[in-house]
């Protein structure tokens, strides 16, 4: 791995921990898209940072910190944000694990140690403050401690020289598992559509429809049609991926079955369709026309072969000549 760019992953590790797992390829495509993670950080963190950061600066880092060893632990999207013109780090890290763990605060620790030696290692002379945030929805209530301080008895009274030894890490915890309604109406709709998703993947299938069904009524017309067609597509994937059982058919028969529950989602799966059969006549159509321009066909029967109108078919022969 090159030492220049302290974002590098290495893909080599991530294969052999077989990192295609589903939970870790869904988080990625989700809470990559600069919007949803937004939404997340700001109803997850104190008002107080928030306050100090400048969210027209976030912007999703290329990359992971993730090492080899905490590969099979979490995995990591990366923000950069300036807060108070400084340089910041926002780490999502999703536990991998469907059970919590007490060794969470030290994992977490370190990442942080980790993700600092990269950035001195890539010849930065400055660290980046590092804000990690835990996403967890396994099974079962979380109920260890985010702070090291707390695991240490009477840190507060301790000599202020004993304190300045003491490597101190906190983590803040987005812990899906216990979100209730309420919780989750705090998110913009599609948001909440992630992470019902998150909440209820363990869930049987009727239950996680369902929820996908209040979701999407709650999003209605505020995300494009093509937009929310490629969230669709992930989730059904990650459906059946999580439950052996369950394929994309199974998904929407059962939605089919809901009387009219379902109906913006077939829309948009039937609309996606149609339009994809257009795209395939068209470059189709396209294809014939390159074999015409190259035989010498004239205008005229490459236009009466293709359907194509006489503007299409110059374009085409432009295209040819540049790429010639």
């Amino acid at each position: 791995m090159s030492e220049n760019n302290p974002h590098e992953r290495d893909t080599k590790a991530q294969k052999k921990n077989g990192l295609t797992q589903p939970h870790d390829v869904t988080f990625k495509d989700l809470f990559s898209k600069k919007e949803i993670a937004k939404d997340v950080i700001m109803q997850n963190l104190p008002e107080e940072i928030l306050d100090d950061m400048d969210f027209d600066s976030l912007e999703k880092l290329d990359g992971s910190f993730i090492n080899e060893k905490l590969q099979e632990i979490f995995s990591d999207i990366i923000y950069g944000v300036n807060i108070k013109g400084r340089e910041a780090y926002i780490a999502l890290l999703l536990e991998h694990k469907s059970y919590k763990d007490k060794l969470t605060i030290f994992q977490v620790s370190r990442y942080i140690i980790d993700l600092w030696s990269r950035v001195i290692k890539s010849g930065k002379k400055e660290l980046p403050i590092v804000i990690p945030i835990v996403v967890y929805h396994g099974q079962g209530k979380w109920n260890y401690q985010q702070d090291t301080k707390e695991l240490i008895p009477g840190y507060d009274a301790l000599p202020e020289y004993i304190k300045e030894q003491l490597p101190v890490i906190k983590h803040d915890l987005i812990n899906i598992t216990g979100h209730n309604e309420n919780d989750i109406k705090q998110y913009k709709p599609l948001t909440r559509m992630v992470i019902r998703t998150f909440k209820y993947i363990f869930d049987d299938a009727d239950t996680l429809i369902e929820a996908l069904l209040v979701s999407m009524e709650e999003v209605g017309d505020s995300v494009p049609d093509e937009e929310l067609y490629k969230i669709l597509e992930t989730l059904f994937i990650y459906f059946a991926a999580t439950n052996k059982k369950l394929t994309e058919e199974d998904i929407l028969r059962k939605i089919r079955q809901l009387e009219g529950k379902g109906e913006k989602i077939m829309t948009i799966l039937q609309a996606r369709e149609t339009k994809g059969i257009e795209q395939g006549r068209i470059e189709k159509a396209k294809e014939s026309a390159r074999k015409g321009i190259i035989k010498g066909y004239s205008m005229k029967i490459i236009m009466d072969i293709t359907g194509l109108t006489e503007e299409e078919i110059e374009g085409i022969r432009r295209e040819m000549l540049k790429s010639n």
